[in-house]
């Protein structure tokens, strides 16, 4: 079985972070990292019975036929694209978080498969550790004219951190995935389909 859990679980760390935080060091600050977190517990209780491998993905960034547009990288772009500001929390600006290259994250699957890598193991899966306005500036490369509206009502996720992806490259995968390449693909994607 392979589960795909969330770096969220980490909620905001000062330090890098791996997977040997105990559960007492993680912070989940949302639902959705609470649910991801205790359905890696519960799944740990069988390790017995079951094989399995639990994958703490980023945030997802990458063009693909089934674009969503909720998360932030994809909902940047479109913003930008569509000329309209790109809402960011005033206080999220220079936090940092993991994401993850599409492609990063369907050739790790496909590494766990081939390799048949079931260890009952907890793995973080991410290409690199960035901040809004690292990522701001990558879309800026593509899209020259870009407006930042600052939202400054309280969100549920005040949380900033760096996570480690050393253990799983030690099992031999290469991460070649990069967010900057990521965003002027899925630009140029949309463009493309939207004839600009």
């Amino acid at each position: 079985m392979i589960f795909l859990s969330t770096t969220s679980v980490y909620g905001t760390q000062n330090e890098i972070v791996d997977e040997n935080c105990s559960e007492d060091e993680l912070k989940p600050q949302s639902p959705y990292a609470h649910s991801k977190l205790q359905s890696e517990l519960e799944l740990q209780k069988h390790n017995k019975e079951l094989n399995y491998i639990i994958l703490r993905f980023g945030t997802i960034a990458g063009f693909s036929t089934g674009m969503r547009f909720h998360t932030a990288v994809n909902k940047f772009c479109w913003q930008g694209l569509m000329k309209q500001p790109l809402t960011v929390w005033e206080t999220a600006y220079h936090q940092k978080r993991p994401y993850l290259d599409l492609k990063d994250a369907v050739n790790a699957i496909a590494f766990i498969i081939h390799h048949d890598i079931f260890n009952n193991e907890i793995y973080n899966i991410l290409s690199e550790n960035a901040t809004v306005s690292e990522i701001i500036n990558y879309i800026k490369q593509n899209i020259k004219e870009i407006d930042i509206s600052f939202v400054k009502t309280e969100i549920m996720n005040q949380l900033s951190y760096n996570v480690s992806n050393e253990n799983f490259k030690s099992l031999g995968f290469e991460f070649q995935g990069d967010i900057n390449n990521s965003i002027k693909e899925i630009i140029d994607n949309i463009r493309d389909a939207n004839g600009q």
